[in-house]
């Protein structure tokens, strides 16, 4: 019996690193988790491991900066699994590069993911958790960037996870 059994958990980015740890986690305190990730075979695979030790996983491939794809991540989560307890907002990119070699639209492309496709799927979860007993608990995955930044370094990234710091 884990601490999180029947709670179902959504994580973003589960593909791999840091939303695959956090899927895995979830999984073997008893959570039911939804993996999300635009490569489907990583966030498959990640979904196969979990099954393969004994915990609930589904896959769901798909990119959550499509608004219609994230509307209808949620729609399927109720309709499978009658609720949402936990989503793991970790889903993003990190554009390596100066202030000076980035362009405007790495910018938007990294705030985009980062934060835009972040909230679109925060507001979708409140939104879940709020129709069924207004519990549940999201975690934006943030970054050391949010505070310091190296001198004109990383510009698009930690803007990306200072605007997900004020959300």
């Amino acid at each position: 019996m884990g601490c999180l059994d029947g709670q179902v958990a959504l994580v973003t980015g589960a593909g791999r690193g840091i939303g695959r740890a956090c899927a895995e986690l979830l999984a073997a305190e008893g959570a039911a988790v939804v993996l999300v990730a635009r490569t489907a075979e990583e966030v498959s695979a990640a979904a196969a491991q979990i099954r393969a030790a004994g915990g609930e996983a589904e896959a769901v491939p798909g990119d959550i900066t499509d608004d219609g794809f994230v509307k209808r991540l949620f729609e399927g989560v109720q309709a499978r699994h009658g609720r949402l307890d936990i989503l793991v907002n970790n889903a993003g990119i990190a554009p390596g590069g100066g202030v000076a070699e980035q362009s405007v639209e790495a910018l938007r492309q990294c705030l985009e993911l980062n934060v835009v496709a972040l909230y679109a799927c925060l507001q979708q979860a409140v939104l879940l958790m709020r129709a069924n007993g207004d519990t549940g608990k999201i975690i934006n995955i943030g970054s050391v960037r949010t505070h310091w930044t190296e001198a004109g370094g990383g510009g698009t990234y930690n803007a990306s996870k200072y605007a997900l710091k004020a959300i």
